[in-house]
């Protein structure tokens, strides 16, 4: 009996040691592989803990640093393009105050209800840092935020040391954190409205997510004479003369010399034409990030930032790979699409079920780094495969062929590729996009040994399709001023319906908008999101009250941008992304 009670006291606790070690390797190790699916498997993360903010309390228990968001009683101004429900994205109102107030904005008026903060005081990377340490179960690599220098100029005989990069064993590792790298040079005014921006987007995109996000300001040093690189000495010396002491402890320097070390056979290292060579780099040297998001400082986003970019990463990954290159070239137009799903049933049945498959293959590039596709024709696949990894690239605006653009100004910008300007290219303009390792990688090793280059618009989705890799342009929604008709728009951007077009453009949207756009400069540059719209200043003007906004009041006659709204006496924006919003020139006027 006691043997019997003994044993039964053994197995016991055998099996209670099963279950702990099998619920540890559940936190621990990565999601199942599937022998099918090349692509790497994602990291369980669990939930996400609270985090201190700027004020030193929990941000989850603090009401003076939390956004002031409202679901008002009012129509919702209605997108040109995309949609709020494609992307999941919460249909919220914010006066100026609720959206900035915690960062502060309004500061220094009485009326000021929140706890004030001395700015200055601010440690931003250890505010990051101590995040990530509360949640470091969750993430594979917790390498901490850092103004450090990492960067190093190119060794010699780095091509012998260091293989080539080829598929798939040396895939990079899933580590489960992203970087949002904001883009800045030496000379750049930072004014208040760039203070208030910068501090909503670490806290809402490094803090409230549990350390997914870590938020870097990547600083181009110009004046060469501060060398940068010969040694320590003159590195800290730009940091402390160039980044303002808030900012700091989160920021990264470079300089062409840098860029010129590591890619000495591409023809130009100019951000026009290279914008992605620092943050290839910075992939390079800061491989603890899975996905590097490129944002410029001229970015704003009304709604919530974190929640934002959260959106944009879970549509991404839940898109299948198949016609991934034609879905991103068009832009959804909800009153002649319908929703997503159905132009995507649209576009399927304009390829007849095919599409692209795999990688496009060109000879200066053997090995894509791509998974291999599991059947061996599209028409074999019922929009499965791809589904839950995580995107590649996210493209922020439409792709486009470049070899079918008529007046793109870099269209025959292509060097040391063997068919020339017969290659395969692709663009996604403006050049702001969040991309993998694997990509940056890609790229990195093509220019670094071989010094393939296309201009910075067609580099990540050129090589993306070279190699194989997720694309997704998520249809975020996106608004005009003045407004075209659904009609018109979808002509110009898309070329008509895709069971039109398909036949002339091998099922990618053909529109003038992209493929001729000077003509129809005045209709293309009206969007919240594009290069050099007026829109975003103007809305971002009147919900401040600046320049002929200033004191504004309901029914005083100053007639807000389409996409505000008074509501008891206060102006309200609706949840959106804006490009360009510039602070280093005086505010729109008109």
């Amino acid at each position: 009996m006691l043997i019997s009670r003994r044993l039964g006291s053994i197995l016991f606790i055998l099996v209670l040691l099963s279950l702990l070690l099998l619920a540890f390797d559940r936190i621990r190790q990565p999601a199942r592989f599937d022998p099918n699916n090349n692509h790497v498997p994602t990291w369980t993360r669990g939930k996400r803990i609270a985090c201190r903010g700027p004020r030193g309390r929990f941000l989850d228990k603090s009401r003076d640093d939390r956004l002031w968001e409202e679901i008002l009683d009012i129509p919702y101004p209605e997108p040109a393009a995309g949609s709020h429900e494609a992307l999941k994205l919460r249909k919220t109102w914010m006066t100026a105050d609720g959206r900035y107030g915690a960062y502060g904005y309004n500061e220094g008026k009485e009326s000021y209800s929140r706890k004030r903060v001395n700015w200055e005081k601010v440690e931003w990377a250890k505010l990051q840092n101590e995040c990530l340490q509360r949640n470091r179960h969750r993430f594979f690599d917790v390498a901490p935020v850092s103004s450090d220098r990492r960067f190093e100029l190119r060794p010699s005989m780095w091509k012998e040391k260091i293989p080539l990069l080829k598929q798939p064993a040396e895939r990079p590792r899933v580590t489960g954190r992203t970087a949002v790298v904001l883009r800045g040079w030496d000379s750049f005014d930072f004014t208040e409205e760039d203070y208030i921006n910068l501090r909503s987007m670490i806290v809402e995109a490094a803090l409230v997510s549990g350390g997914e996000y870590s938020v870097y300001l990547l600083v181009h040093v110009r004046n060469k004479s501060r060398d940068i690189f010969a040694n320590d000495v003159n590195y800290d010396e730009a940091l402390q003369d160039i980044v303002p002491a808030e900012l700091r402890d989160i920021a990264v320097l470079f300089d062409d010399r840098l860029l010129e070390s590591w890619y000495p056979d591409v023809e130009s290292h100019h951000p026009n034409l290279q914008i992605y060579q620092a943050l290839q780099l910075f992939s390079h040297f800061y491989p603890e990030y899975d996905h590097v998001w490129n944002l410029e400082l001229d970015t704003r986003f009304t709604g919530h930032f974190g929640h934002y970019l959260d959106a944009l990463s879970n549509f991404a990954a839940s898109e299948p790979r198949k016609q991934a290159k034609e879905r991103a070239s068009f832009f959804l137009i909800p009153p002649i699409h319908g929703t997503y799903a159905d132009l995507t049933r649209s576009i399927n049945t304009s390829l007849s079920g095919g599409g692209q498959w795999g990688p496009l293959l060109i000879p200066d590039i053997p090995h894509p780094l791509g998974p291999e596709p599991p059947v061996p024709t599209p028409e074999e696949d019922d929009f499965v495969w791809g589904v839950g990894d995580p995107a590649d690239l996210i493209a922020m605006n439409a792709c486009a062929n470049v070899t079918r653009t008529e007046d793109w100004v870099y269209r025959d910008w292509v060097f040391r590729f063997r068919n020339g300007l017969a290659t395969p290219r692709m663009f996604c303009p403006p050049a702001m996009s969040r991309s993998s390792r694997l990509l940056l990688s890609a790229v990195h090793d093509a220019q670094a040994r071989l010094g393939l280059s296309v201009p910075s618009e067609a580099t990540l989705p050129s090589f993306a399709l070279w190699h194989g890799l997720k694309l997704s342009f998520p249809p975020y929604p996106w608004y005009q001023s003045p407004a075209s008709s659904p009609a018109d728009l979808n002509n110009l951007f898309n070329g008509g319906l895709p069971g039109s077009i398909a036949n002339a453009s091998e099922g990618m949207a053909y529109g003038e908008g992209m493929y001729n756009a000077r003509p129809h400069y005045k209709q293309t540059n009206t969007a919240t999101w594009w290069w050099s719209s007026p829109f975003p200043q103007r809305i971002i003007d009147a919900w401040w009250g600046k320049g002929k906004w200033e004191d504004v009041r309901d029914g005083d006659g100053r007639e807000l941008p389409s996409v505000l709204r008074w509501h008891v006496g206060r102006v309200w924006a609706p949840n959106l992304a804006l490009h360009p919003v510039k602070t280093n020139r005086a505010p729109t006027n008109s």
